[in-house]
């Protein structure tokens, strides 16, 4: 009878067990959707729709082209700090080698860090996520890219067509960190990189290290003999050497993740940008172009291997027609022109775009109007407007002096401008923006099934805000006076400069002003009103 009973407690408390398991079998696929919904939560456009776990596992540390996002993806990894009260590090931004497979000039920038906005944690370790454009493009979201930092760096030096041309024609990219510490108890680093990518200290970190950062990993910096207007090894890379030696690191190897990231990429699969520019000259030299440089006809996105017809038409000019037009790929006109078109229908060419070549020029090429041209009208009136509207003249040749009368019209005399001012100032928001910060719990039941719980949150990240705020103003200006330089041509083929001079409005440029004697022709004024 005891044996009986003894069997019958046992039978029902297992009975009782498997109801519990039965009623409670829902919360356990809960938990099983709650994780996959936090892994989407995670998977991001710019890594291919997937986690930074999961592009880790697949690319590691090395950093890989996204034709997507048109941007240079990687992930890091990073041991994941117990707690605030331990000393960790940060990287605030990135330096970048630009180096062509031709062996010309190298260049070393500095770059925004451009991290995605979320890390993931798995097992003590955390993958933070970067993304950093190549090149501008039109549909690019990020600013800040590769070519838009050194063009920056460089304003007077490089082009944006070279260093489009240039990466069409082959190059390497390597990243290398540029670091800075959190030190215990706080999560500000000593030093921040600002919007325009200068690094500071941080007014938010303890004072002792503040401003600490470093460009190496062992003290010796991996740009050798790169042109750059950047520090390439700080006196703290000097003295702990580098960041490696920067504290006494669990795991000093840690930071062969952060230097010498070579960059892995298609050429062919990355936009670039391209401009078609042209240019008018009279067909015996002179430059007829507005502000006496090319102009630029349109900036294009274009890949390596990609050609695109762009159509150019030159501009009219008063007193002159088109004669011939060409194509031009070196800068040099005439002396480099191909492809010559004469006569009307040279006023319209279609040029062909490529990547690989720096320029894309058309010239145009115009000659004045024998015995004739109409008086034209506008704001600024001349009287007489051309030589051939002077008795006397040969061919358009004048042999005497001049008088011009230059009248404003009535209408144009007075001139209101409204318009505003935009004024700068910069602050630090402790909360600028918000970091995701995910960590993630795995264990296994007692029937051998595997289960995983994520869970997020959102810290605050500081940073430098450069902002701007508009001011108003309306002015009116009427014209007094009107200031005149101007060229023209003898009839030996020199150039000869006009003034300049003053005089009123509705007044005659004199004898004296144009300061002219003998033959001259192609006569080119320019007049300013003075207010």
């Amino acid at each position: 009878m005891c044996g009986n009973k003894v069997i019958k407690i046992k039978f029902s408390m297992y009975m009782i067990i498997i109801l519990l398991l039965l009623n409670f079998s829902p919360l356990f696929q809960i938990t099983q959707l709650t994780q996959v919904y936090a892994n989407d939560d995670l998977r991001l456009p710019e890594l291919g729709g997937r986690t930074p776990l999961e592009w880790y596992t697949i690319h590691g540390s090395g950093v890989v082209f996204s034709p997507e996002s048109q941007t240079l993806t990687f992930v890091n990894e990073a041991r994941a700090a117990s707690s605030i009260n331990v000393i960790r590090f940060a990287t605030i931004g990135w330096q970048v080698r630009f180096e062509p497979l031709d062996g010309s000039t190298k260049y070393l920038t500095w770059i925004y860090p451009n991290w995605l906005g979320v890390n993931e944690r798995d097992n003590g370790r955390i993958y933070t996520p970067f993304a950093v454009p190549i090149s501008p493009s039109t549909n690019q979201k990020y600013k800040g890219s590769i070519i838009e930092c050194l063009l920056e760096d460089f304003p007077n030096t490089i082009t944006q067509d070279y260093l489009s041309t240039k990466f069409a024609q082959g190059v390497e990219i390597y990243f290398d960190a540029i670091i800075s510490i959190r030190e215990a108890g706080t999560m500000q680093t000593n030093a921040i990189m600002t919007d325009d990518r200068r690094v500071i200290g941080n007014d938010q970190a303890p004072p002792q290290n503040r401003g600490e950062y470093y460009l190496t990993q062992h003290g010796t910096s991996l740009a050798t003999n790169h042109m750059t207007n950047r520090e390439k090894v700080t006196q703290w890379d000097i003295d702990k050497r580098g960041a490696a030696g920067a504290r006494q690191w669990l795991d000093p190897g840690m930071f062969k993740d952060y230097f010498g990231k070579k960059c892995i990429f298609k050429k062919e699969d990355v936009i670039v940008q391209k401009t078609v520019q042209y240019t008018h000259w009279t067909t015996t030299g002179e430059r007829l172009d507005p502000g006496g440089k090319p102009l630029i006809w349109g900036l294009y996105d274009i890949k390596p291997g990609e050609t695109i017809p762009v159509e150019v038409t030159g501009l009219t000019f008063p007193g002159y027609k088109i004669h011939h037009s060409a194509f031009n790929y070196t800068g040099q006109g005439g002396k480099d022109d191909v492809e010559i078109v004469t006569g009307d229908q040279a006023i319209t060419r279609t040029i062909n775009l490529t990547a690989d070549r720096e320029h894309h020029y058309v010239y145009f090429y115009y000659e004045p109007i024998e015995n004739g041209g109409s008086q034209p009208t506008g704001s600024i009136t001349f009287d007489p407007y051309q030589s051939a509207d002077i008795l006397g003249n040969r061919d358009n040749w004048v042999n005497q002096d001049i008088n011009v009368k230059v009248t404003v019209e009535a209408s144009k005399e007075t001139v209101v401008m409204t318009s505003s001012e935009s004024r700068s100032y910069k602050y630090y928001d402790p909360c600028y923006t918000k970091r995701r910060e995910c960590d993630r719990d795995c264990w296994t039941d007692e029937n051998g099934n595997r289960h995983c719980d994520t869970d997020c949150w959102y810290e605050c990240v500081g940073a430098w805000v450069t902002d701007s705020t508009s001011c108003s103003y309306r002015q009116t200006w009427k014209a007094t006076e009107l200031y005149v330089t101007g060229e023209g041509k003898t009839a030996q083929g020199s150039t000869v400069s006009l003034g300049p001079f003053t005089i009123p409005n509705g007044g005659t440029i004199a004898n004296k002003g144009i300061g002219i004697r003998g033959k001259v022709m192609n006569i080119l004024l320019h007049i300013y009103f003075k207010f």
